[in-house]
């Protein structure tokens, strides 16, 4: 009885900060929710375990190697739900997503705001369909008779199981876990307006590279040259801090100019009508479904944040350039 209270109470809580557009409270919801599906998703699994453990003539399905990467996995937990039918392929996929924001949120206290807000749809989506049937999540559960449930939505449910049963937990998801969402956009719509909007400012970064670059330098620098030169800073971010922490300035210099060529060397030539291609791309994403939309958006994030974040480091380096080319010239 204590872990339905225990369960019920996360739920309300959750519930409280997700109907905020405050970020900060959405990031405490989405951490809150993903570790409920978490323990859920454990304790169904444990279930199975169980099951295996009764049937003694034959070999058991899980070896107790295999439960505890189970258990201890995330990614390995999802894949045992989908061979047992508790979720399907593609809400693995939306979980281990929501997972990894998850992980950004609570171990680095950050995420892009479009992200956290997905995550938290997709989540409260999974709980709405599952948990009725889930409930406690085990197959049996004590109770005494002087535990009350704060959360029943019936004052005649007498303590027991039946603050447990299928219809008590849809009774609590309306009352306590009900949002607004007639108004709201929907996935793909979300997802289709983020990436248009980074590859409309990475557009306009590049085209202000392209007027200005030649009032102060005489490199003829176009897209791959602008993309090599500062995405190698942000993807050898880490690997450049030590080099400089364990070397003097001539090794340093060195090693340097050393994972620059081999930076280049590897680098994939980006078409001049990439952006306009990415453009297209993006704009029939709000046609998609929310999951391939997803899929959308894991296939493009990563080359699209590259670009961006290149140009747009490009751009105020440019930009910053001019400033000071002002001040000398007022100084003068």
């Amino acid at each position: 009885m204590e872990r339905v209270i225990l369960l019920k109470t996360q739920l309300a809580e959750a519930g409280k900060l997700a109907k905020s557009n405050e970020f900060a409270k959405q990031r405490l919801a989405v951490i809150l929710l993903d570790n409920f599906i978490e323990i859920q998703l454990a304790e169904l699994m444990k279930n199975r375990f169980s099951r295996d453990d009764w049937f003694t003539s034959r070999p058991p399905k899980y070896s107790y190697t295999l439960r505890k990467k189970i258990l201890y996995n995330y990614d390995d937990m999802l894949k045992a739900c989908i061979s047992e039918h508790i979720i399907t392929r593609e809400e693995r996929d939306t979980l281990s997503f929501c997972h990894d924001v998850r992980n950004n949120l609570y171990h680095q206290a950050k995420e892009e705001l479009l992200l956290t807000t997905i995550a938290l749809r997709f989540l409260t989506d999974a709980i709405l369909k599952y948990q009725p049937d889930w409930r406690s999540g085990r197959d049996f559960m004590s109770i005494n008779m002087t535990t009350k449930d704060p959360y029943l939505t019936n004052s005649d449910i007498k303590p027991g199981w039946a603050a447990n049963s299928k219809e008590e937990w849809v009774a609590f998801l309306e009352k306590y876990f009900t949002f607004q969402t007639d108004q709201v956009k929907g996935i793909s719509a979300m997802v289709s307006e983020h990436l248009l909007n980074k590859v409309g400012i990475a557009k306009g970064y590049y085209q202000f590279l392209l007027e200005e670059q030649g009032n102060f330098s005489s490199d003829d620098w176009k897209l791959n040259e602008y993309l090599i030169f500062y995405s190698f800073y942000n993807a050898k971010e880490f690997e450049l801090k030590n080099l400089k922490a364990g070397n003097d300035s001539l090794s340093y210099n060195d090693g340097h100019k050393k994972m620059i060529l081999a930076y280049k060397k590897n680098w994939t030539y980006v078409k001049p009508t990439r952006l306009d291609t990415l453009e297209n791309t993006f704009k029939q994403i709000i046609k998609l479904s929310p999951h391939k939309a997803l899929c959308k958006l894991i296939a493009f994030r990563t080359e699209m944040n590259m670009i961006f974040d290149a140009l747009g480091n490009a751009a105020h380096a440019l930009d910053a350039e001019i400033e000071s080319q002002i001040e000398r010239l007022r100084g003068n």
